[in-house]
């Protein structure tokens, strides 16, 4: 087994230490100059802004590509919305079935 000298290795662990540090440093002064150009909440908007327009954009897709079903579901939630003036409508016009033909419970 060879051991190192460990004043040497000392030296090397603070010359990996000092150039983590400088490259800390640089991120940070990057990352300050990035905000000072643009503040957080600007970005923030901008990447919600970015976010539903691709959410708009993917629902026109999905929209385009199944018509029937989504000609189908707005009639179902018509229907669900104007069901009480339906069943009015129909009510009237429909006759009546006795209550004996109604399963018992």
């Amino acid at each position: 087994m060879s051991e190192r000298d460990p004043i040497e290795t000392l030296a090397g662990l603070q010359r990996t230490r000092d150039a983590a540090r400088a490259r800390m440093r640089d991120n940070l002064a990057t990352v300050r100059a990035e905000l000072s150009a643009r503040s957080i909440p600007a970005r923030i908007g901008d990447r919600a802004a970015e976010a539903a327009l691709d959410s708009l954009e993917t629902a026109k897709n999905v929209a385009r590509e199944n018509k029937l079903v989504l000609g189908v579901t707005a009639a179902a939630l018509l229907g669900w919305l104007l069901r009480g003036p339906i069943t009015r409508l129909l009510g009237s016009r429909l006759p009546r079935i006795p209550a004996k033909w109604w399963p018992s419970a």
